[in-house]
């Protein structure tokens, strides 16, 4: 049985805040990702073209970055997903964190909660076999319980921000 790898890398460098990454650095890092995946022996695909590398996406907004899950192509039970993200966060909550996603044209902050991308991702068409989520971000001032999310559960986290979007 072949292993489908598929990966999306999110950079962030657009926020108000003090604190905050500089578009080159987060180029430089996201580039990085693009040059691993040329190299054929990790396999990795874009989530929504099964035919093309991965291609990073910079400062995306709340629909944009969900079209990456709600648009996959074939996505199955023998697909691994690589999320990559970059980019500032915040606490938010008791126990959840808001990632920056950039700025919107009001000038307000776009951010995401965690617990809502994690819903977000079960938006995915299929199962899936593995997930691997890697998040490149600031500390937030708070020590968060390790997060480990059943993937058949993502399916029931969906639901929620179905009703939300």
């Amino acid at each position: 049985m072949m292993v489908d790898r598929r990966a999306i890398v999110i950079g962030s460098w657009l926020n108000n805040e003090k604190f905050k990454l500089s578009s080159q650095k987060v180029t430089a890092v996201t580039k990085h990702w693009s040059r691993i995946f040329k190299h054929e022996k990790y396999g990795f695909k874009s989530s929504i073209n099964e035919n093309a590398l991965p291609t990073p996406i910079h400062n995306p907004t709340i629909s944009e970055l969900t079209s990456q899950f709600t648009n996959a192509k074939k996505i199955t039970i023998n697909t691994e997903l690589l999320i990559y993200y970059l980019g500032n966060s915040t606490p938010y909550g008791p126990n959840d964190i808001l990632l920056s996603l950039g700025d919107k044209p009001d000038g307000e902050r776009e951010e995401i909660e965690f617990s809502r991308l994690l819903g977000i991702i079960g938006l995915l068409p299929n199962s899936i076999n593995r997930l691997i989520l890697i998040l490149d971000t600031c500390h937030v001032g708070r020590d968060l319980p390790p997060i480990v999310v059943p993937v058949l559960m993502l399916h029931q986290l969906a639901e929620v921000v179905k009703n939300v979007l």
